[in-house]
Order: structure tokens, then sequence, then C-alpha cells
């Protein structure tokens, strides 16, 4: 019995630490709505899933989105068990040329 008690507690631990993993996926706009205060914006995104919890964070997504107005719906057969949202942290992408040469000349003391 402690065996099969070890076992179960290793494999729910080991399927929430899968389940825990998100899975990044962009999205593209469909549709924009814009409003004398603000602005409606409707996006769509495909992601192949594999059965089991699976935890998806949409990215590039506007900071200042209203978290009562996000809907998520998804094909039969697939439940959305929970909804949730959070701002993180902006990726640091590469500069453009035009801007680091701009910066350089900024930071040249003969100028």
């Amino acid at each position: 019995m402690k065996h099969s008690f070890s076992f179960l507690v290793a494999t729910i631990i080991a399927s929430i630490s899968v389940a825990q993993t998100p899975l990044e996926v962009s999205s593209k706009i469909d549709a924009i709505t814009v409003y004398p205060r603000g602005a409606q914006v409707e996006r769509s995104a495909t992601k192949s899933v594999t059965s089991g919890r699976q935890m998806f964070v949409f990215t590039g997504l506007a900071s200042e989105m209203d978290a009562a107005t996000i809907n998520v719906s998804a094909n039969s057969g697939i439940t959305v068990l929970s909804v949730s949202n959070q701002v993180g942290k902006l990726k640091q992408s590469a500069k453009p040329k035009e801007l680091r040469m701009l910066e350089d000349s900024l930071q040249d003391p003969a100028i």
C-alpha cells in the first residue's frame, strides 16, 4: 500500500509540474472597434494540444486591457478550466540599427 501511495503522489506531482509549464501563444488581431473611451480588439490563436492539463500564456497583449472583458473559447472536446490576467515584464528585443547609432552619437564626448 505504501508503494502505491508513493507512486500516486509522484504521478500527481509530475502531472502538476507538467501542467504548470506555460506554453507561449502568439495571437493575431482579427478586428478592432474604436469607441469614444476605449477600443475592443478581437484576437485569435491556434495551438495544437495534447491530452491533459496545459497552461497557455498569450504574449503581445496590451497591458491596459480590462481583465473583466477577457473571453476564451476552445473547440469541442476541450474544457477551459480557468482564465487569469497577469501583466508580465517586457522582453528585451534588439534595438534597430538607427536607434543604436543615435544612442552612440549621444554618448560621444567629441560632440
